[in-house]
């Protein structure tokens, strides 16, 4: 590998607490990369649409992991980490999808007994975190004498991101219902998430 080809600075990012509760992608150091758009798209999560896809090829980086994210030094480019091959002595090559991270407030609550055993519902502060918004279905019903758009989304979060099914997450100011969550992937959780609007 010519050196002469690692011609694209990008910086890796990390998600930090950056106050309780309170979570945000933050540089810990900046790589000269090779950087190859893909032709083809990339799974980004299986219970959604696939993305576009770059690979980058750097040297080898011992620290990072499927937790870290990249960032294209103009500031509006974020890439999701898919996958590092580490099978060229020195070298990496990592899979990125190129993704729109946006703020996202969770509404949590908590269950308590109160006077005579009876369950109380305590309000936690809310967490306030980067996540990544993908389509799954919008569907349209008629119910007399009006209709309703329903429209389910996967929103992807860092594993440190832990919501329950039931809880309000509201993206862009508007309210979403976590109704599945899938927890099986080790470096993010995915929510289904849904959202309704009348016609």
């Amino acid at each position: 590998m010519d050196a002469g080809e690692f011609m694209q600075q990008v910086e890796v990012l990390e998600l930090v607490e950056v106050e309780p509760d309170n979570y945000l992608w933050q540089p810990v150091k900046t790589l000269w990369a090779k950087m190859e758009h893909q032709t083809a798209r990339a799974i980004f999560t299986i219970n959604s649409v696939m993305q576009r896809s770059i690979k980058f090829t750097i040297w080898a980086l011992p620290e990072l992991t499927l937790h870290h994210a990249l960032l294209f030094p103009d500031g509006n480019t974020h890439y999701y980490l898919a996958d590092i091959n580490k099978d060229t002595p020195g070298i990496y090559v990592l899979t990125a999808l190129i993704v729109v991270p946006i703020t996202c407030i969770a509404e949590r609550t908590k269950t308590i007994k109160g006077d005579h055993n009876r369950p109380n519902t305590v309000n936690l502060p809310p967490v306030v975190f980067p996540g990544v918004l993908t389509e799954k279905y919008i569907r349209q019903t008629q119910e007399e004498p009006m209709s309703y758009t329903e429209a389910r989304y996967i929103l992807v979060t860092p594993k440190v991101i832990t919501l329950r099914v039931g809880e309000l997450v509201y993206i862009i100011g508007k309210p979403y219902e976590i109704v599945v969550f899938h927890g099986l992937d080790p470096y993010r959780n995915e929510y289904e998430i849904l959202g309704r609007s009348d016609n």
